[in-house]
């Protein structure tokens, strides 16, 4: 059983605040965890691949870290910390105390959808940690998805002054860049060779049901889930044949999981499906689509019409497998490192993961689609269905 999966089977799937609440329990070292420091030096460790400055807090504070003295390093965790214009999911500070060097602050921003990042956050963010903390050194550790093209962007345009740090974290492992899947093996083959005191048994589940849940990409179980018979929204004016929404103008259909869900019906079953429909203003919820653009890609799915849609979405492979094949270059898919970065990786890796679409490239770590279906053909397996 892996309670993390669990949690992430309801409709609602697996929440980036709990995200944070979990990470920021394993860095606290007076939490119950009883992995003591462990958690937070293996943390910072990863840090220190890409800033080796950082090595200073590992090695020359780590006895000091685990003393209670006044006069000894302070550390306080906050999780969901108020600055100006922002929230920070986590802070950590530092303090080694008086005349035994400098305070060190570490801003955590955890992002686990790339559909999630929002342009210029990471900036605020570190702009009200530099105003509230001013005498420390700052550290920005932002956690995002593997191979992010959006959560890429969004780092490499945070500007720091040159005193301070920024690191760009995976939540899976990655041989180059820094990880909290890393963290976690780092612990657990530590504790196996006898390198650090025994885990508690409960935490050593706990650890290894986060590296499996974060390696499946916080997916849950997958449950069989049967049609909805006769429970409406109660926002919903009733439920429509595709045929009679194609007379609507204005309005919203409900799909389960949005443009990702509708994309994955069969054409045999979507012809017969009916769906939700309201007036109701419901631009922010997720499993509403404008009407609009509900019927232009019902179109495509069932006559090949091409939409002017404006794509901006993260989808499973097999569907943005399909919008490059139709779209060809009028479409980017986005990976951190762009198409060097999709030659690397393997097949089954390609597959496995969700990518982000754009209508628009960015920057070159956006890849056209007729690239991007290119490169596809190559990697794909004899047996595979194209």
């Amino acid at each position: 059983m892996n309670i993390f999966k669990v949690l992430a089977s309801g409709k609602k799937s697996f929440y980036e605040e709990y995200a944070s609440a979990v990470v920021a329990w394993f860095l606290n070292p007076r939490m119950e965890h009883g992995l003591g420091y462990q958690f937070l030096l293996a943390f910072i460790e990863q840090l220190a691949k890409k800033e080796p400055d950082l090595q200073v807090i590992k090695n020359g504070l780590v006895s000091r870290m685990r003393s209670e003295h006044a006069t000894e390093t302070k550390f306080d965790c906050i999780l969901e910390c108020a600055v100006d214009n922002a929230f920070v999911d986590i802070v950590l500070g530092i303090d080694p105390g008086a005349n035994r060097g400098k305070k060190w602050v570490i801003g955590i921003e955890n992002k686990i959808y790339e559909g999630s990042v929002t342009e210029k956050q990471l900036q605020r963010e570190y702009d009200g940690i530099k105003s509230k903390f001013k005498n420390a050194a700052i550290v920005m550790a932002y956690i995002a998805p593997a191979d992010s093209a959006r959560a890429a962007e969004e780092f490499e345009n945070l500007k720091i002054a040159k005193e301070d740090n920024r690191v760009l974290m995976f939540w899976q492992k990655s041989q180059e860049i820094p990880s909290i899947a890393g963290a976690i093996i780092d612990i657990i083959e530590k504790e196996s060779m006898g390198s650090i005191d025994p885990i508690p048994e409960y935490t050593r589940h706990t650890l290894k049901a986060l590296l499996s849940f974060i390696e499946n990409n916080f997916q849950g179980y997958d449950y069989e889930r049967p049609a909805s018979k006769g429970m409406l929204n109660p926002l919903s004016e009733g439920k429509y044949a595709i045929t009679d929404l194609k007379d609507k103008s204005k309005g919203f259909v409900g799909v389960q999981h949005g443009v990702s869900g509708l994309l994955g019906i069969e054409k045999h079953e979507l012809q017969k499906r009916t769906f939700q429909f309201t007036t109701q203003p419901m631009e922010n919820r997720h499993s509403w689509l404008p009407v609009a653009i509900f019927n232009d890609l019902v179109a495509w799915r069932l006559d090949g019409k091409i939409p002017q849609i404006e794509w901006d979405y993260t989808l499973p492979f097999e569907i943005v497998d399909k919008i490059a094949d139709s779209f060809q270059g009028k479409v980017f898919i986005g990976i951190r490192g762009g198409l060097k970065r999709l030659k690397e990786l393997n097949w089954e890796e390609i597959t496995d993961r969700p990518w982000e679409i754009l209508s628009k490239q960015k920057s070159n770590q956006w890849i056209p689609g007729d690239q991007f279906l290119r490169v596809v053909m190559e990697k794909r397996p004899q047996n595979a269905e194209a």
